[in-house]
């Protein structure tokens, strides 16, 4: 069960994270792969939701995981590579999103057989 929850997590935040990254306003980027503030809080609100959808996971932890998730995620990537990532299969996104939703879930306490 602790597996399938977080592969259904995992795919959840695919389907969240990477089609909603065309959806948020570019326009107010100082430059041009810089996130903005806005940007990071929509995903985070996204990813939470993805999450709490799949798991039953505290509500405090998941917070915390999605934060952890979108700071390292924008960390790691400017808004081109997300459009990039956007057009790439589900498994090539898998393979991008998984290793830091681990890292996260490891941060926090969260066992995953992993």
């Amino acid at each position: 069960m602790k597996i399938g929850g977080i592969v259904l997590l995992i795919i959840g935040l695919l389907y969240v994270v990477f089609p909603s990254i065309n959806a948020l306003n570019f326009n107010n980027n100082k430059a041009k792969g810089d996130w903005t503030q806005e940007q990071k809080d929509e995903m985070v609100i996204k990813v939470i939701n993805s999450i709490n959808s799949h798991n039953s996971i505290n509500s405090d932890t998941v917070k915390l995981i999605s934060k952890c998730f979108v700071d390292k995620y924008t960390a790691k990537y400017t808004l081109d590579d997300a459009w990039k990532q956007d057009k790439m299969t589900q498994e090539q996104q898998m393979n991008i999103a998984q290793p830091i939703m681990l890292d996260c879930l490891k941060q926090y306490g969260i066992k995953t057989n992993k």
